[in-house]
């Protein structure tokens, strides 16, 4: 393998200066320098497309295929990389750079038990003419690794797949790959994006320990409070520049750069909403439960004796770690799933009993925006397809019959309203932005009319700034259509921001429930008091 020490660069493991990343003519990292030291971490930040990730990426070899790449110095843990072949960089990944990735659903194997996956890199770098391990040291070094980064039971986690452990456990399973083999530098691509509050932290604080041992950490977020917790440095990226980089402390309490500024006025901050919506109720839940099998442990209860109202007008936010029955709550409350005790009613008459073919003519009513807009729209149609669907299954539940022209105009002017330009009616899902994407999911959903939004993690995988765009168009549309909504997020400050009303579950089980006001300044549970302790905010200035 192709390099040489860095000698005299003392305790720096990465330097990068005049990293320049293109694809033909287009140059989308450009001219962008930095430096990590053994137990440093440097945080770069930035929206969607700033050029965040594929940076990172360049101290792995894993740019995309097309990309051409240039540097005047890419020291990776002491070697100049800039002429590595593929071999070279499959001899330093894994061994001397370890790559922790957003999803660790998608990046462990479900087909392998999590064992597997965690000891491949040591493994597949294992020194030359060193003897296989047995089974009895490999499971010892399983283990040992699972247990470094707090895995719990890790004999038993070690033995299931990926799908049986929590988004949190499965994170950390993912880490204790990447620590595998003993490298000296870690790229964590948005590590925690979209984990709950409490699952946040632990993960922030595993990576603080790693800090703390020696490791030098990349981390690479849209995500400016949970990096305030760990970083020491931050590089904020915008269309593949590095604008600003300083301290952390520094740079979060007075931005220098106008796009820095921009991206800290777009972090939502707790600032509870005045109550409102004191109409009548337009949605009841009375002790609903709803419970599935749960192989070796008989029957699971995802939602246990759950009550609640909402208003016309009103936003309830619902909170709570994954897995405590926020979801399975909402698709009882569209219908989507029948509870197995319990009713809900919608405005007022029943709801959940009816059989299907009696719901049909009120569904309308109800209406989803889900977290993933890409995965819940056809990548097939065109986004007029998509609304003039919509409106046309309006039209008929309410024994209309526009004719196809009235539904162009109509889905220009839903895109109007959600803030796009008519244009894009043409394109298809793939062709527009994740922002665009969320806007065109509120779109079909005011088509058909509603009088309730049940919005689940709308803006968990956004940017700050585009999640604060969508957070303007939901507070602007529930006041100008006098709309109520169920909103259910793991992230506090958001719920603060738009709810009346707040209501934590843990283990299927509403725990605490009131006015926004009343939970989120003065909780009694202590799982609501550990939420709010957990949530991560920015320094004060």
């Amino acid at each position: 393998m192709s390099g040489t020490p860095m000698g005299s660069a003392g305790r720096t493991v990465t330097r990068v200066r005049g990293l320049s990343i293109r694809f033909g003519d287009a140059v989308v990292v450009d001219d962008v320098a930095f430096t990590v030291a053994a137990g440093e971490c440097l945080a770069i930040v930035g929206e969607s497309g700033s050029g965040k990730t594929l940076t990172g990426r360049a101290l792995l070899g894993l740019a995309p295929p097309g990309a051409a790449l240039e540097a005047t110095e890419l020291t990776v843990t002491g070697l100049d990389a800039r002429r590595y072949t593929e071999r070279d960089w499959r001899r330093v990944r894994g061994s001397r750079v370890g790559l922790i990735a957003q999803d660790a659903l998608v990046a462990l194997d479900p087909l392998r038990r999590v064992g597997a996956e965690v000891i491949e890199a040591f493994e597949v770098h294992a020194a030359p003419g060193r003897a296989r391990m047995d089974a009895a040291m490999r499971r010892s070094r399983v283990i040992d690794l699972l247990r470094r980064v707090a895995v719990p039971e890790p004999e038993l986690r070690a033995r299931q797949y990926p799908l049986e452990l929590s988004g949190g456990l499965r994170q950390r399973a993912l880490i204790a790959s990447a620590l595998s083999g003993d490298p000296v530098l870690l790229v964590a691509d948005e590590p925690t994006t979209a984990l709950d509050v409490t699952v946040q932290r632990r993960v922030l604080e595993l990576l603080a320990e790693l800090k703390r041992s020696g490791i030098g950490l990349l981390l690479i977020s849209h995500d400016l409070a949970a990096v305030a917790q760990l970083a020491d440095r931050i590089a904020v990226m915008h269309h593949g520049r590095i604008v600003e980089s300083r301290p952390t402390r520094e740079l979060l309490s007075a931005p220098e750069h106008p796009y820095t500024r921009m991206l800290l006025d777009a972090v939502p901050r707790p600032d509870v909403r005045a109550e409102a919506g004191d109409g009548e109720v337009v949605l009841e839940a009375r002790s609903v439960s709803k419970r599935y099998p749960a192989p070796g442990r008989g029957v699971r209860r995802a939602v246990d004796g759950v009550s609640l109202q909402l208003r016309r007008g009103q936003t309830l936010g619902i909170v709570g770690e994954s897995g405590s029955g926020k979801s399975t709550l909402a698709r009882v409350l569209l219908a989507l799933e029948r509870p197995d005790h319990g009713e809900v009613l919608l405005e007022g008459a029943p709801w959940s009993v009816l059989p299907e073919r009696r719901r049909r003519t009120r569904r309308h009513a109800l209406q989803l925006i889900d977290q993933d807009p890409f995965g819940s729209l056809d990548p097939r149609f065109t986004i007029a397809h998509v609304l003039h669907e919509a409106l046309r299954l309006n039209d008929t539940g309410n024994g209309g019959r526009a004719g196809a022209r009235d539904r162009v105009e109509r889905a220009g002017a839903l895109l109007a309203e959600v803030g796009l330009e008519t244009g894009l009616l043409s394109r298809r899902p793939h062709e527009l932005s994740g922002g665009q994407r969320q806007r065109v999911a509120i779109a079909r959903a005011l088509a058909r009319e509603p009088r309730v939004l049940v919005c689940d993690e709308p803006v968990s995988a956004l940017d700050v700034s585009v999640q604060a765009q969508v957070l303007e168009l939901l507070e602007r549309l529930r006041d100008e259509r006098r709309l109520s909504m169920v909103f259910i997020s793991h992230d506090l400050a958001v719920v603060s921001r738009l709810a009346d009303h707040v209501l934590v579950m843990r283990d299927g089980r509403a725990v605490e429930q009131g006015t926004a006001r009343e939970v989120l300044r003065h909780p009694e549970h202590p799982f609501t008091r550990e939420l709010l302790d957990a949530a991560p905010r920015l320094p004060s200035p």
